[in-house]
């Protein structure tokens, strides 16, 4: 009862006094719940630019009012879709019979969200082998890799944090049907998560493969990867899928003017927020390749450590192929994913200090605390005043005129 009169009162007091007990069953529901109140309290008129979410709300709006005149489940899930992927035009449509409010629609969004994203977290928690203020400071860290500011793309990151789920408890429970069927599931959210089902079933017919073998060819794609940047992208523009949805969405991606329109977004961003995605790649990566570098040239003889054979071999498949994918404009998102698997093995297995990641912490610490401080100026993008420092009640009242971005640039022009 204490805790839910707290979640009222302050959803931002009590996820942080639930953190406390970060490995508690009710920790995982208060994260589930800030996390949707988050979603609940965002006010789509004060956002900028053209969010999804909006385009959601509209989607969700325009099937609502149609009433009895909506079309049937078939016709409007299936017929009039024009991407391979369903399952979120089904969200929408059965969430329409039960209300046409905005802000039940956008709780349900941070449910789901909510609900993979703290189980991801709280498992890399549970499971790492040595808890140091340095893995802990990581496990920060990581929740702000596809932190909840990504519920505006909600598809495409919903359908990763399902991808991640999957791998991570299959690492440890082995269970091949109920991966699988969160891979598909992810891949009916996102028609892209599709090429995981593809690297897992890929992964299932090398298991015998020497593990450095994997390990050299995932060094190899990160090196060749730039250098080929054009032959890939004329290769994916030839290449046919053989369904007329795909390929529209494959050729929307690798074509010319699609990566001069991004190229031009690009050079409008803040320069601290473009560094701050090559700060955090480069960091992890850092940690990551020296981490495995050191239990290979030990020959993996923690048993523990062996445990996430699985996982470390699933990150190698699916790096050589993202780092491939991200030669392509659209194709840098599977990075993020990659980013984090491998910070999540990297806080599981870190085991003592290696005499290079010891000698370069402080780097790491300062790269790493700028990145967190940039994440969070990202964040109050989507965050109005009463949506941080007040409660669930006084939100249902009262809306927000301005984002926090929005309030500081008042007296900070340039924030």
């Amino acid at each position: 009862m204490y805790s839910v009169l707290l979640f009222l009162i302050s959803p931002l007091i009590s996820l942080v006094m639930a953190c406390r007990d970060f490995d508690k069953t009710h920790t995982r529901i208060i994260i589930i719940a800030f996390i949707s109140y988050f979603a609940m309290a965002i006010d789509l008129k004060i956002l900028v630019g053209e969010p999804d979410l909006v385009r959601y709300v509209a989607e969700f709006q325009k099937l609502g009012n149609l009433g009895i005149l909506k079309p049937n489940i078939i016709k409007y899930v299936f017929l009039d879709n024009d991407k391979p992927d369903f399952l979120f035009r089904l969200i929408i449509y059965f969430l329409t019979f039960v209300t046409q409010s905005n802000r039940v629609f956008l709780i349900v969004i941070g449910l789901i969200f909510g609900f993979f994203y703290s189980y991801n977290i709280q498992f890399v928690y549970k499971n790492i082998l040595e808890k140091s203020k340095f893995s802990l400071f990581l496990l920060f860290v990581l929740s702000f890799i596809i932190g909840i500011n990504e519920l505006n793309g909600f598809r495409f990151w919903t359908s990763s944090h399902i991808v991640i789920t999957a791998l991570l408890s299959y690492s440890v429970n082995k269970n091949i049907i109920r991966t699988i069927l969160l891979l598909l599931a992810a891949s009916f959210l996102h028609y892209s998560m599709t090429i995981v089902v593809v690297i897992f079933l890929l992964h299932l017919t090398t298991q015998n493969l020497n593990i450095k073998i994997l390990f050299y060819a995932f060094l190899c794609a990160l090196l060749f990867s730039q250098l080929l940047e054009n032959t890939i992208a004329i290769f994916l523009e030839q290449f046919n899928f053989g369904d007329e949805n795909m390929q529209k969405q494959l050729n929307s991606y690798t074509n010319s003017d699609y990566k001069s329109k991004v190229a031009s977004s690009a050079q409008l961003t803040n320069w601290y927020v473009a560094g701050n995605e090559k700060f955090l790649k480069n960091t992890i990566l850092f940690l990551f390749i020296v981490q495995v570098y050191s239990n290979l040239k030990d020959k993996l003889q923690n048993v523990s450590i062996l445990k996430y054979d699985f996982l470390l071999r699933i990150i190698f498949i699916f790096g050589i192929v993202a780092f491939f994918m991200a030669t392509q404009t659209s194709g840098g998102r599977f990075l993020i994913v990659l980013e984090y698997l491998m910070l999540a093995y990297f806080i599981i297995v870190h085991v003592g200090d290696n005499v290079l990641i010891s000698k370069s912490k402080s780097v790491i610490y300062f790269l790493l605390v700028f990145v967190l401080i940039i994440r969070f100026r990202i964040l109050f993008d989507f965050l109005g005043i009463t949506t941080l420092f007040g409660g669930v009640i006084l939100k249902l009242f009262y809306g927000d005129d301005y984002t926090i971005v929005n309030f500081l640039k008042i007296f900070i022009p340039s924030f």
